[in-house]
């Protein structure tokens, strides 16, 4: 019984480990301001989630084409976590479920894979 408990904790520390990644602030600038995100050192890659790339599309841009985003300043924006998903009227489970008329948002990764070489993916989520 106590050898079972003691691999039960050994097995649950060990996924714990795997989950819980090693993560620090960055803060970089961008055309529109500074925007902070996160730096996995586990998986050496640098995450900004929810990145604005035009202005809101209520109130008075409702029905118009993507108008440029409002820079921000100095002040730098948390973009560590996902953006808004878009409004839905049926639940998809692969949109975040806090929805938004302020959804033009993008996900930036970049992963280190060596000294030379470098991997950058950039998704650009279009619906109409």
């Amino acid at each position: 019984m106590r050898s079972s408990l003691l691999v039960i904790a050994v097995m649950l520390t060990a996924a714990a480990a795997i989950v819980m990644a090693e993560t620090t602030p960055v803060t970089v600038r961008i055309d529109s301001g500074l925007i902070t995100g996160l730096v996995d050192t586990t998986r050496n890659a640098r995450y900004f989630k929810g990145i604005p790339f035009a202005a809101t599309t209520g109130g008075a841009n409702r029905w118009l084409p993507p108008q440029p985003v409002v820079p921000w300043g100095d002040q730098a924006l948390n973009v560590s976590d996902f953006g808004p998903g878009c409004l839905q009227t049926h639940h998809n489970p692969d949109v975040p479920t806090v929805q938004s008329e302020d959804c033009l948002n993008l996900k930036y990764v970049k992963r280190r894979v060596s000294a030379d070489f470098c991997v950058v993916l950039i998704l650009v989520w279009c619906s109409w």
